[in-house]
């Protein structure tokens, strides 16, 4: 066998071996550059520099799909929402939006951006454990699904502030289950001391909903596709 033969059959192989992590159009064209989309990765590093990020809207599309069907398959009163932190853009939050995710978010400056892009604010879940008086004002503005709740602190303001606005909050009480995994200290955050959610064991959880009539639709499970019917606005619209 001659030796671009040889060479031709490794480089095959090595696509093989990459070809799980790589977006569904990756490819190479004849300049042996990788492709995305149909897009010479090589030009687009030098038409915007370096580092650069490039999503593949098919890919996307195809694992959001891929999610909701499973889930569905299995658990047919279930929702799958896309974790905002990871990366959030006015065309992503479109794209989620048409394929029919929920959006979790963890900021006001998120929140905004899911706004701006018309994603419909009752497939919207609020999270962060340290949400200001503004940004929690802002979602119940915007009429998001849930605001997910961590402390009796943001029980007490979020209630306070609905009273306010004479609405009531619906939301997702995050709470902690004094379980210890056993693994590293930055994923332990199910302990009964830990600044995520309202431990069980000590009855904070079942005072703080006592308290609250304001947000007297707080659900503790995950959060499901059924949700409370919320005006949206007029624009364009977990640790």
């Amino acid at each position: 066998m001659s030796k671009s033969a040889n060479q031709q059959i490794s480089k095959a192989g090595a696509w093989q071996r990459l070809a799980p992590i790589l977006p569904l159009t990756a490819g190479v064209n004849g300049a042996g550059h990788l492709t995305i989309g149909g897009c010479d990765a090589t030009e687009l590093a030098r038409q915007f520099g370096t580092p650069l990020y490039v999503l593949d809207e098919a890919t996307i599309r195809a694992q959001a799909r891929a999610y909701r069907q499973a889930f569905a398959a299995h658990y047919p009163d279930s929702s799958v929402a896309y974790a905002s932190k990871a990366y959030l853009s006015l065309a992503l939050a479109r794209l989620l939006a048409e394929e029919g995710l929920g959006l979790d978010v963890v900021s006001g400056g998120e929140l905004f951006v899911a706004h701006r892009a018309g994603f419909p604010p009752e497939r919207v879940h609020f999270h962060g454990n340290n949400k200001s008086p503004e940004e929690l004002a802002m979602a119940l503005e915007l009429g998001v699904g849930r605001i997910v709740v961590d402390n009796r602190h943001e029980l007490q303001l979020l209630s306070d502030l609905a009273a306010r606005r004479g609405v009531i909050a619906s939301i997702l009480l995050r709470l902690s289950p004094g379980v210890d995994p056993h693994t590293h200290a930055y994923n332990t955050t199910g302990l009964v001391d830990s600044k995520f959610g309202l431990p069980i064991v000590t009855g904070q959880a079942e005072e703080a909903v006592a308290e609250e009539p304001a947000v007297a639709e707080a659900v503790v499970e995950e959060p499901v596709t059924e949700e409370p019917e919320a005006e949206a606005p007029e624009a364009e619209k977990t640790e």
